[in-house]
């Protein structure tokens, strides 16, 4: 049943901060028909969007083109900033004995490392999990990491990347434990640990574009499905979890969508932001 009624969320939110990976597209990595209408119609409305993601520039350029973003956008969960015109404007990168220390514990654990740096995307297996599917996902070619102790400046994000999940998760409580006053690392997904500067955290970033572009935390609303968007919920005015977000990350947030299968961004954004409303989201209690 959809309400044409005005939402009254559409007079506090003025920017909308999506996550992209599960959120804004669905699992072939598309954004569909109705999420673009959506976010075309936010801006109709007054409404400003944006993105934070751990993708690289690279893989936010084409949905930064399709969507017209005409704001900041945080890649790397927050560790760089770019402008519409794709030109740098803030960082934040791990320290080089912090790059060192990370990447040994992550191979303790089994996992592959990649890391993104200006000088590229190194991974420490070429034929490892996952790293075709990044290839085309992101439009880079990975290098081969022949020894960390050269690739330690500027590094924006490391990631540790096993289909052992169980493994990813005992890394990610080992780093939490012995750098949680260095570094940032949390899953993006159930297979990727991601890494990077402790203040480089998707909460972070959010207080970062809200400087950027003066609009106050308690006036923005954020939507995502992943542990990493939990940093967001905790800082916005307004949290949105995906319905195939872990019942961890869903109780964190103000409400609860549709999967990204089924279009939940655009519901969200139809119920809470704009003049319809669809009864596919829920409001946490």
């Amino acid at each position: 049943m959809i309400d044409s009624s005005p939402n009254p969320l559409s007079e506090k939110v003025k920017l909308v901060i999506s996550d992209i990976d599960g959120t804004l597209v669905n699992n072939a990595r598309e954004l569909t028909p109705r999420a673009r209408k959506a976010v075309f119609a936010l801006r109709d409305a007054g409404i400003r969007f944006t993105v934070i993601s751990a993708r690289p520039p690279s893989g936010v350029a084409p949905l930064m083109a399709v969507l017209q973003i005409a704001e900041p956008v945080a890649c790397f969960n927050g560790a760089l900033f770019v402008s519409p015109e794709h030109k740098p404007v803030a960082e934040k990168t791990m320290r080089p004995e912090d790059v060192l220390r990370v990447g040994h514990t992550i191979q303790s654990y089994g996992l592959d490392v990649w890391l993104y740096s200006p000088q590229g995307w190194f991974v420490s297996n070429l034929h490892g999990s996952h790293v075709e599917h990044q290839t085309w996902l992101v439009q880079l070619q990975p290098q081969a990491i022949k020894d960390l102790e050269t690739l330690t400046a500027g590094v924006w994000k490391m990631v540790g990347v096993s289909d052992n999940f169980d493994a990813v998760v005992r890394c990610e409580t080992q780093l939490q434990q012995d750098l949680s006053l260095q570094v940032s690392a949390t899953r993006s997904q159930s297979y990727y640990l991601d890494v990077s500067h402790r203040d480089a955290n998707k909460g972070a970033a959010v207080e970062q574009i809200a400087r950027l572009t003066r609009v106050p935390t308690e006036q923005i609303a954020t939507i995502g499905d992943m542990p990493t968007d939990v940093f967001m919920f905790r800082v916005s005015g307004v949290s949105i979890a995906m319905g195939n977000a872990s019942a961890d990350v869903q109780s964190a947030a103000t409400y609860v969508t549709a999967s990204n299968e089924e279009d939940g961004f655009a519901l969200a954004m139809e119920r809470y932001f704009l003049a319809q409303s669809s009864t596919s989201a829920t409001t946490r209690t």
